[in-house]
């Protein structure tokens, strides 16, 4: 579902459709937490940091628009990053773009690597950091569309997985 670019999605039901995805799906079981779409997360790197995460999951979550992780793991990006915090949110240095290293989100032995075209959003003036803090003890990564415009996801209900590939560019 959805294409890189912020491209409208695509709801397909009962397949896949490849003409939005490069190569194979690459399926992963789901964990076990029910009513949600949640996977194993093996790590999360900024460039060639480890962030050592406490949390291992993440859940792939169309009804969220950022990217949402433990506070203490956002921090560390935004720090690494440069980024400033304002409330709840980071803005970063627009010019500075081209320099900011990728995130990587390490799923099922799978490299899942967002570039700073990905997880920055321009608003104007200001470029906001495509990830927001949660406090809670208990927090996850949660993959909203920051995530899911880069990867087309597949969810398959009956299998308990899902899937992801590279989304085609403009689908």
């Amino acid at each position: 579902m959805g294409g890189e670019g912020g491209g409208p999605g695509e709801l397909t039901v009962g397949g896949t459709d490849p003409s939005h995805y490069q190569g194979q799906l690459h399926w992963v079981p789901l964990e076990a937490s029910p009513g949600y779409w949640a996977v194993g997360l093996d790590a999360v790197h900024l460039g060639t940091q480890d962030l050592q995460s406490q949390t291992h999951t993440a859940v792939m979550d169309s009804g969220t628009y950022l990217i949402i992780g433990p506070k203490r793991d956002v921090d560390a990006i935004a720090e690494g990053l440069g980024a400033t915090a304002v409330e709840r949110f980071y803005t970063v240095d627009c010019r500075q773009r081209g320099e900011m290293p990728p995130i990587e989100f390490m799923v099922d032995g799978q490299q899942y690597a967002l570039t700073a075209d990905d997880y920055v959003i321009e608003d104007g003036p200001l470029c906001l950091l495509g990830l927001q803090g949660d406090e809670q003890a208990s927090a996850q990564w949660i993959m909203g569309d920051v995530f899911l415009r880069k990867f087309y996801t597949a969810y398959d209900y009956k299998n308990k997985r899902v899937g992801l590939a590279l989304a085609m560019k403009g689908s």
